[in-house]
């Protein structure tokens, strides 16, 4: 009886491995360029998914190469603009550049995350008794790759971007499993006392 609940624990754990909602996997050869000074690059699609990217997600890039590349980087670029007003008439406005790099020296992969931001607004009344109020907006609007290589042999990738957040299916089953092996170990201390 011990045995098979500490099997179906086993078993509810391993099923709840926390899934990823979101996942763009891209392979193939890519094309090689000359770059001048002796350096090749090579033509490598940029992860995109669909709809684009979600604002306050963390995302994570994973890039393998069939050989050596001097460097390699995959890189989003979020514009980040916020507007600000005083309440009596005058305002400002500005965009950032935010810039979320993976990437890689002397290496045939390259791995990393990064979080993209989230709409924010906030109202207040300044010292002056006048509201006052920033707004912030936040769009990932382009992809690119920076890659050097030292010669022109074919290139094969595996380029893969997954967003880091589990599906709430996947924690109730951890949490099962978790709740059946506690049961299971305070089933087994009984029996051994007994």
């Amino acid at each position: 009886m011990n045995r098979a609940i500490a099997l179906t624990a086993l078993a509810t754990m391993l099923a709840a491995t926390p899934a990823s909602a979101m996942k763009v996997v891209l392979t193939g050869d890519a094309t090689m360029y000359y770059g001048g000074g002796g350096t090749y690059f090579a033509g490598l699609p940029v992860p995109w998914p669909t709809g684009g990217f979600l604002q306050g997600t963390k995302y994570t890039a994973s890039i393998t190469l069939s050989r050596p590349a001097l460097s390699v980087q995959l890189s989003y670029h979020e514009n980040a603009c916020f507007v600000a007003y005083d309440g009596i008439g005058g305002f400002g406005s500005d965009c950032l550049d935010n810039w979320f790099l993976v990437g890689a020296s002397n290496s045939r992969t390259a791995f990393g995350s990064f979080v993209t931001g989230k709409d924010y607004s906030d109202v207040f009344i300044n010292d002056d008794g006048y509201e006052q109020g920033i707004e912030e907006f936040y769009d990932v609007d382009s992809g690119i790759f920076d890659n050097e290589f030292a010669s022109d042999d074919p290139v094969g990738y595996r380029i893969v971007l997954y967003d880091s957040v589990p599906e709430p299916a996947s924690w109730a089953m951890m949490i099962a499993g978790f709740g059946l092996v506690g049961g299971g170990l305070r089933t087994r201390r009984r029996a051994l006392a007994a």
